[in-house]
Parts: structure tokens; sequence; C-alpha cells
């Protein structure tokens, strides 16, 4: 495979992150992570993000948990997106608190169309509020990305690691991200999204342990007409498949694209 031909930040970055999963997964609340991430950049646009997710469960333990994120991003170059996030969380039955930053980077490989799916990699560190009680993470991945006839096919692989301050899970954690959308209209498009974390490499969890979700969406992209930039949204509601999981999850993604 003929990727872009690798530049030496590009290749250091990932040389760095790799070596850093070898060396010591934080299980991040799988409601923040619902987003199926696109290899593909838009160099030169701003972008402003909310994400939030909700929890449905009739056991206390699990329902109203909450997860809210708000970013600011940047397309810098053709190959490379960064974005910074501020966190917000509830923990069922507790209130909303502060819960850390992160830092994000999308490195996009291929072009559409170069090869039978485009290719890219999600960089992520997370840096955790609570430094008594939880660990930072840092994470890594493909994306994958491909058409067919009306159809979007994204999938995320990501490899998680805890690296402190207070440890709790040891080793390399898989987690993913899988969305099918039909490209009806730029405004509608109808979606079926997963999402999921297996537990560590070489000692999965048990299924009934683990959490998967998967359920219907809807995303679109509207332009704003005399007003500069574009308004992207995707919400959704996700079944839980698994004892862990809760019953639903509702996310809501909104962002505003800002072409400089």
């Amino acid at each position: 495979m003929n990727l872009k031909p690798p530049t030496p930040g590009k290749s250091f970055i990932a040389a760095v992150l790799l070596a850093s999963m070898a060396a010591a997964p934080a299980k991040a609340g799988i409601l923040g992570d619902m987003k199926v991430y696109s290899p593909v950049i838009e160099t030169g646009v701003l972008e402003f993000e909310y994400r939030g997710g909700h929890s449905f469960d009739s056991d206390p333990a699990k329902n109203g948990a909450e997860a809210q994120k708000f970013s600011l991003g940047y397309g810098v170059t053709n190959w490379w997106f960064v974005e910074a996030y501020a966190n917000w969380a509830r923990d069922p039955g507790g209130s909303t608190h502060f819960d850390g930053t992160e830092w994000e980077s999308i490195f996009q490989l291929t072009e559409p169309g170069e090869h039978w799916a485009t290719f890219g990699l999600l960089a992520e560190y997370e840096r955790v509020q609570n430094r008594r009680t939880d660990s930072d993470e840092i994470a890594i991945g493909p994306l994958i990305e491909r058409d067919v006839g009306q159809t979007t096919t994204a999938v995320n692989l990501l490899l998680t690691r805890q690296i402190g301050p207070a440890i709790t899970e040891r080793g390399v954690g898989l987690s993913y991200r899988w969305q099918t959308r039909w490209r009806l209209l730029p405004q509608f498009q109808p979606a079926i999204d997963a999402f999921g974390e297996v537990g560590t490499i070489g000692s999965f969890l048990p299924l009934r342990e683990q959490e998967h979700l998967l359920g219907p969406a809807i995303q679109g992209r509207f332009n704003l007409g005399s007003t500069a930039g574009n308004i992207q949204y995707n919400i959704g509601y996700l079944f839980g498949l698994t004892h862990e999981s809760p019953n639903g999850a509702l996310k809501l993604i909104l962002e505003y694209e800002l072409p400089l």
C-alpha cells in the first residue's frame, strides 16, 4: 500500500505514542466516546464542537450518567488536524463535575479513492482532574473509511493505556467505534452506530462484563447562507447489548465549522 509519504513530524509522533503504549488501559467513559471519526481532513477549517452522552437504565447504578465535552480544533495541514477538549462528567446519582482535559490529533495517511479505503490515525492524550483516584490515558489507533454506493462505513479501532498517577487497569485496552450511514442528502443522513470496549488485550473481559452499544443515528450538515461556516449535527439513541452496558444511551454532537 502506498501511503502518503511520512514527514519527520508524523513519524516521530507515531513512534513516541506506540512506544508509550508498549510501556504501561484506562477505561474512558463510553458515553464521552460516542463519536466515529473520519480520516479525511479539511485544511484550514476551525471547528467548535459540543459532544454529550446520557445513560438510561432501571438500575440506579447505571442510570443518569453523563459526559459532556467542549472542544476547539483546526485543520493545520492536509494531513494533520489537532483538537483540544474540556470534559465534564456526572456519575449515576452524583453531580456534574469538571473531569479533565484532552488533546487529540488526526493524521490522514491516504487520499480518498487512492486505495480500497481511506486510512488515517487517531492519537489522544487525556489528563484527568482527579489526580488521587484516577489516571491519565493515551490512545492510538487506525481510522478506516470506505464508500460503497450511497453508503459510507467508518471504523475506528483504539488501543488505550493508563499512565498514572492512579493506575487502576494495567495492560493495553481495546475499544471500537463503527458507523454505516446512507448519504441521502447533505442535511439528512441516517446511520447505524456501534461502540464498545472489550477489555485488556490478551485478557478480554467476559462478554457480560464488556460494554457494547448499538443503535440508529441521524447526521447532516447545513450551510448558513450569508453567514460564514456550516453547522453539523449527529444525534442517536444506542441500545445496550450486554449486562454491563446501560439499557440505552442518548448522544448528541453539534459542530460549527468555519473555513479560515
